[in-house]
Protein backbone atom coordinates (compact mmCIF):
# COMPACT_ATOMS: atom_id res chain seq x y z
CA UNK A 1 0.00 0.00 0.00
CA UNK A 2 2.71 2.32 0.27
CA UNK A 3 5.11 4.01 -2.35
CA UNK A 4 7.44 1.77 -2.28
CA UNK A 5 8.60 -1.45 -1.20
CA UNK A 6 11.73 -2.12 0.55
CA UNK A 7 14.55 -5.06 0.18
CA UNK A 8 13.69 -6.95 3.30
CA UNK A 9 9.55 -7.36 1.97
CA UNK A 10 11.27 -8.43 -1.42
CA UNK A 11 13.19 -10.92 -0.04
CA UNK A 12 9.87 -11.99 1.83
CA UNK A 13 8.28 -12.19 -1.50
CA UNK A 14 11.01 -14.24 -3.00
CA UNK A 15 11.26 -16.48 -0.79
CA UNK A 16 7.40 -17.14 -0.63
CA UNK A 17 6.93 -17.17 -4.53
CA UNK A 18 10.55 -19.87 -4.39
CA UNK A 19 9.87 -22.03 -1.38
CA UNK A 20 6.41 -23.15 -2.35
CA UNK A 21 5.91 -24.35 1.30
CA UNK A 22 8.63 -26.80 1.18
CA UNK A 23 9.84 -25.19 4.02
CA UNK A 24 7.96 -24.03 7.12
CA UNK A 25 8.02 -19.99 7.23
CA UNK A 26 7.74 -18.15 10.26
CA UNK A 27 7.51 -14.84 11.83
CA UNK A 28 9.10 -13.86 15.01
CA UNK A 29 6.39 -12.40 17.47
CA UNK A 30 7.93 -9.71 18.79
CA UNK A 31 8.14 -7.74 15.45
CA UNK A 32 6.14 -4.47 14.26
CA UNK A 33 3.14 -5.69 12.32
CA UNK A 34 5.01 -3.63 9.53
CA UNK A 35 7.06 -6.50 8.73
CA UNK A 36 3.79 -8.98 7.98
CA UNK A 37 3.54 -6.85 4.79
CA UNK A 38 -0.48 -8.11 5.32
CA UNK A 39 0.66 -11.07 5.89
CA UNK A 40 -1.03 -11.08 9.24
CA UNK A 41 -4.36 -12.83 7.77
CA UNK A 42 -2.30 -16.06 7.72
CA UNK A 43 -0.02 -16.16 10.60
CA UNK A 44 -0.77 -18.72 13.36
CA UNK A 45 0.71 -18.43 16.60
CA UNK A 46 2.46 -21.58 17.94
CA UNK A 47 4.21 -20.22 20.95
CA UNK A 48 7.33 -17.41 20.58
CA UNK A 49 6.59 -17.24 16.71
CA UNK A 50 4.14 -17.34 14.23
CA UNK A 51 3.55 -20.26 11.56
CA UNK A 52 2.60 -18.64 8.09
CA UNK A 53 0.31 -20.71 6.37
CA UNK A 54 -2.13 -20.79 3.07
CA UNK A 55 -5.16 -20.60 5.53
CA UNK A 56 -7.07 -17.63 6.85
CA UNK A 57 -6.31 -16.76 10.20
CA UNK A 58 -9.85 -16.65 12.40
CA UNK A 59 -8.73 -13.74 14.93
CA UNK A 60 -11.26 -13.83 17.45
CA UNK A 61 -9.68 -11.75 20.43
CA UNK A 62 -8.27 -8.82 18.00
CA UNK A 63 -4.84 -9.84 18.13
CA UNK A 64 -2.64 -11.13 14.91
CA UNK A 65 -3.09 -14.11 13.46
CA UNK A 66 -5.40 -17.24 15.56
CA UNK A 67 -3.66 -19.23 17.97
CA UNK A 68 -2.55 -23.24 16.85
CA UNK A 69 -3.86 -24.40 20.13
CA UNK A 70 -2.57 -27.78 19.95
CA UNK A 71 1.34 -26.86 18.43
CA UNK A 72 1.35 -23.99 21.11
CA UNK A 73 0.21 -26.15 23.76
CA UNK A 74 2.35 -28.58 23.46
CA UNK A 75 5.51 -26.13 23.38
CA UNK A 76 4.49 -24.32 26.31
CA UNK A 77 3.95 -27.16 28.18
CA UNK A 78 6.83 -29.47 27.25
CA UNK A 79 9.50 -28.14 25.22
CA UNK A 80 10.55 -24.71 26.01
CA UNK A 81 13.09 -24.40 29.11
CA UNK A 82 13.16 -21.49 31.51
CA UNK A 83 16.67 -21.99 33.45
CA UNK A 84 15.26 -21.57 37.04
CA UNK A 85 13.38 -18.08 36.34
CA UNK A 86 10.85 -19.39 39.37
CA UNK A 87 14.16 -19.73 41.86
CA UNK A 88 14.16 -16.64 43.86
CA UNK A 89 18.40 -16.90 44.21
CA UNK A 90 18.21 -16.14 39.76
CA UNK A 91 17.91 -12.15 39.14
CA UNK A 92 15.85 -10.99 36.70
CA UNK A 93 17.15 -8.02 35.13
CA UNK A 94 14.87 -5.25 33.75
CA UNK A 95 15.82 -6.98 30.05
CA UNK A 96 14.30 -10.47 31.14
CA UNK A 97 11.55 -8.61 33.00
CA UNK A 98 10.12 -7.44 29.75
CA UNK A 99 10.90 -10.88 28.26
CA UNK A 100 8.44 -12.45 31.53
CA UNK A 101 5.85 -9.94 30.50
CA UNK A 102 6.08 -11.85 26.34
CA UNK A 103 5.78 -14.75 28.38
CA UNK A 104 2.85 -14.22 30.24
CA UNK A 105 0.97 -12.67 27.33
CA UNK A 106 1.03 -15.62 25.71
CA UNK A 107 0.19 -18.04 28.22
CA UNK A 108 -2.59 -15.86 29.01
CA UNK A 109 -3.39 -16.38 24.83
CA UNK A 110 -3.48 -19.81 24.58
CA UNK A 111 -5.54 -19.78 27.86
CA UNK A 112 -8.44 -17.80 26.37
CA UNK A 113 -8.35 -19.40 23.17
CA UNK A 114 -8.76 -23.05 25.01
CA UNK A 115 -11.47 -21.67 26.59
CA UNK A 116 -13.52 -20.47 24.13
CA UNK A 117 -12.41 -24.40 22.29
CA UNK A 118 -14.37 -25.62 25.60
CA UNK A 119 -11.25 -27.35 26.65
CA UNK A 120 -11.16 -25.99 30.32
CA UNK A 121 -8.89 -28.46 32.24
CA UNK A 122 -6.45 -27.66 29.68
CA UNK A 123 -6.71 -24.38 30.13
CA UNK A 124 -6.10 -24.63 33.90
CA UNK A 125 -2.84 -26.88 33.52
CA UNK A 126 -1.69 -23.76 31.03
CA UNK A 127 -2.22 -21.41 33.75
CA UNK A 128 -0.98 -22.96 37.05
CA UNK A 129 2.08 -23.90 34.87
CA UNK A 130 2.79 -19.83 33.91
CA UNK A 131 2.33 -18.83 38.10
CA UNK A 132 4.74 -21.51 38.73
CA UNK A 133 7.10 -20.60 36.30
CA UNK A 134 6.79 -16.85 36.75
CA UNK A 135 6.00 -16.18 40.46
CA UNK A 136 5.08 -12.90 41.45
CA UNK A 137 7.60 -13.04 43.77
CA UNK A 138 10.37 -12.93 41.39
CA UNK A 139 8.25 -10.79 38.69
CA UNK A 140 5.27 -8.34 39.82
CA UNK A 141 2.15 -8.62 38.19
CA UNK A 142 1.73 -6.36 35.40
CA UNK A 143 -1.17 -5.86 32.45
CA UNK A 144 -0.44 -8.74 31.11
CA UNK A 145 -1.90 -10.96 34.19
CA UNK A 146 -4.81 -9.54 33.37
CA UNK A 147 -6.12 -11.92 31.07
CA UNK A 148 -4.62 -14.77 33.18
CA UNK A 149 -6.74 -13.99 35.81
CA UNK A 150 -10.03 -14.04 33.54
CA UNK A 151 -9.35 -17.39 32.03
CA UNK A 152 -9.06 -18.48 35.99
CA UNK A 153 -12.27 -17.00 36.61
CA UNK A 154 -13.64 -18.47 33.32
CA UNK A 155 -12.36 -22.21 34.40
CA UNK A 156 -14.02 -22.02 37.66
CA UNK A 157 -10.60 -20.61 40.12
CA UNK A 158 -12.45 -18.12 41.41
CA UNK A 159 -10.45 -17.60 44.79
CA UNK A 160 -7.22 -17.82 42.66
CA UNK A 161 -8.41 -15.66 40.61
CA UNK A 162 -9.55 -12.91 43.63
CA UNK A 163 -5.85 -14.00 45.29
CA UNK A 164 -4.12 -12.40 42.14
CA UNK A 165 -6.22 -9.88 41.06
CA UNK A 166 -5.86 -8.43 44.84
CA UNK A 167 -2.25 -8.44 44.82
CA UNK A 168 -2.34 -6.88 40.85
CA UNK A 169 -4.80 -4.05 42.08
CA UNK A 170 -2.49 -3.63 45.20
CA UNK A 171 0.62 -3.53 42.74
CA UNK A 172 -0.65 -0.77 40.97
CA UNK A 173 -2.21 1.43 43.37
CA UNK A 174 1.16 1.59 45.13
CA UNK A 175 2.79 2.09 41.85
CA UNK A 176 -0.11 5.01 40.87
CA UNK A 177 0.28 6.09 44.61
CA UNK A 178 4.46 6.65 43.95
CA UNK A 179 3.76 8.14 40.64
CA UNK A 180 1.62 10.64 41.76
CA UNK A 181 3.78 11.67 44.82
CA UNK A 182 6.13 13.50 42.52
CA UNK A 183 5.67 17.46 41.53
CA UNK A 184 2.99 18.03 38.75
CA UNK A 185 5.86 19.54 36.38
CA UNK A 186 7.50 15.88 36.64
CA UNK A 187 4.34 14.09 35.76
CA UNK A 188 4.17 14.25 32.10
CA UNK A 189 7.91 12.51 31.87
CA UNK A 190 6.15 9.21 33.52
CA UNK A 191 3.14 9.25 30.91
CA UNK A 192 3.63 6.13 29.26
CA UNK A 193 3.67 4.56 32.76
CA UNK A 194 1.18 6.45 33.95
CA UNK A 195 -0.99 5.28 30.87
CA UNK A 196 -0.50 1.85 31.12
CA UNK A 197 -0.93 1.43 34.89
CA UNK A 198 -4.65 3.33 34.76
CA UNK A 199 -5.10 0.93 31.45
CA UNK A 200 -4.25 -2.03 33.83
CA UNK A 201 -6.90 -0.82 36.79
CA UNK A 202 -9.38 -0.35 34.28
CA UNK A 203 -8.97 -3.98 32.79
CA UNK A 204 -9.16 -5.43 35.69
CA UNK A 205 -12.22 -3.45 36.99
CA UNK A 206 -14.00 -5.12 34.38
CA UNK A 207 -12.39 -8.46 34.51
CA UNK A 208 -13.75 -8.66 37.91
CA UNK A 209 -17.10 -6.96 37.63
CA UNK A 210 -18.02 -9.40 34.95
CA UNK A 211 -17.14 -12.15 37.47
CA UNK A 212 -19.52 -11.18 39.20
CA UNK A 213 -16.55 -10.24 42.28
CA UNK A 214 -18.22 -7.27 43.74
CA UNK A 215 -15.98 -6.42 46.22
CA UNK A 216 -13.28 -6.44 44.08
CA UNK A 217 -15.37 -4.50 41.05
CA UNK A 218 -16.14 -1.47 43.91
CA UNK A 219 -12.71 -1.63 45.16
CA UNK A 220 -10.92 -1.55 41.57
CA UNK A 221 -13.60 1.31 40.18
CA UNK A 222 -12.39 3.20 42.74
CA UNK A 223 -8.57 2.96 42.25
CA UNK A 224 -9.44 3.93 38.49
CA UNK A 225 -11.77 6.78 38.97
CA UNK A 226 -9.24 8.25 41.25
CA UNK A 227 -6.29 7.93 39.49
CA UNK A 228 -8.19 9.07 36.28
CA UNK A 229 -9.49 12.13 37.55
CA UNK A 230 -5.90 12.82 38.73
CA UNK A 231 -4.56 11.68 35.34
CA UNK A 232 -6.95 13.78 33.59
CA UNK A 233 -6.24 17.45 35.56
CA UNK A 234 -2.10 16.70 36.24
CA UNK A 235 -1.17 15.07 32.82
CA UNK A 236 -3.39 14.85 29.98
CA UNK A 237 -3.20 17.34 27.51
CA UNK A 238 -6.10 17.33 24.82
Amino acid sequence: KGQAIEKANLMIMDLLATNDWKRPVYFVMTTGSDTYIGLDKYLHLEGLAYRLLPVKANSTDGQVGDVNTDVMYDNLMNRFKWGNMNDPGVYIDETNARMVMNMRSLYGRLAEALVREGRQEEAKKVLNKCFEMMPETVVPYDFFTVPLVSSLYKTGETAKANAIAETLHRNISGDLAYYFSFPDRDLKDMDMSLQEAVFTVQRLSVVVREAGQEKLATETEATLKKYYDLYLEKVYQP
